[in-house]
């Protein structure tokens, strides 16, 4: 099973970017999302930044997320 957080994207030098999740930033690869700009928060896995998550799927994710951890 795989859970994709969001990362919020910091910087970014052509084609690549660095991200912050969980406190660690993470450098990715932003071919699929050329649209991306900082501050956006992006779905990364391997490696790679699959898509921009809008403001309202980022807080109703990491408030999903919280609850799952406070009440597990």
């Amino acid at each position: 099973m795989c859970l994709a957080i969001p990362a919020m994207l910091i910087s970014i030098d052509k084609d690549r970017g660095i991200v912050v999740k969980a406190g660690l930033e993470l450098e990715v690869d932003l071919t699929f999302v050329p649209e991306a700009k900082i501050g956006d928060h992006l779905i990364i896995h391997a490696g790679m930044a699959l898509s921009v998550m809008d403001d309202q799927d980022v807080r109703e994710t990491l408030k999903l997320l919280d609850q799952e951890l406070n009440n597990g």
